[in-house]
């Protein structure tokens, strides 16, 4: 038996990270009435770690190769996303060149207000690695 999960809000969040955000719920388990407000995401590599992979660990799929993208979505049915904004590195953009990845025939219901994307330029400061320009 699966379940669902419904009726989240994620707001005013700031993050930077490696990968994009993976949003799936499954064939029998949506996810429903998704919102994101105020989220400002940035996305540069600084580990040797594969990029690439999606992880549906527990699940029986385990890692699984996927393009690199801002957000990847399946099994949703509403999503809101509110004053959202992407900003990539442009060290890596020929892979990350793609905001948002998602199949039609899984995902319904999707409303962009106000959502950015667009490459920043990391400038090196000192011995202590990157700063964002």
């Amino acid at each position: 038996m699966e379940g669902s999960i419904s009726n989240l809000a994620f707001i005013n969040i700031t993050a930077n990270s490696e990968n994009g955000v993976f949003l799936s719920g499954s064939k029998h388990g949506l996810l429903r009435n998704l919102r994101l407000t105020n989220v400002n995401l940035t996305y540069r590599r600084w580990t040797n770690y594969a990029d690439g992979l999606v992880d549906y660990r527990p699940g029986c799929q385990g890692l699984v190769h996927h393009t690199t993208a801002g957000f990847i979505m399946e099994h949703i049915e509403g999503l809101e996303v509110e004053n959202v904004n992407m900003r990539w590195s442009d060290e890596h953009s020929m892979r990350w060149n793609n905001p948002l990845d998602f199949s039609p025939s899984t995902v319904n219901n999707i409303s962009l207000i106000n959502f950015h994307s667009g490459l920043y330029t990391v400038r090196e400061v000192g011995r202590e690695g990157g700063a964002f320009a």
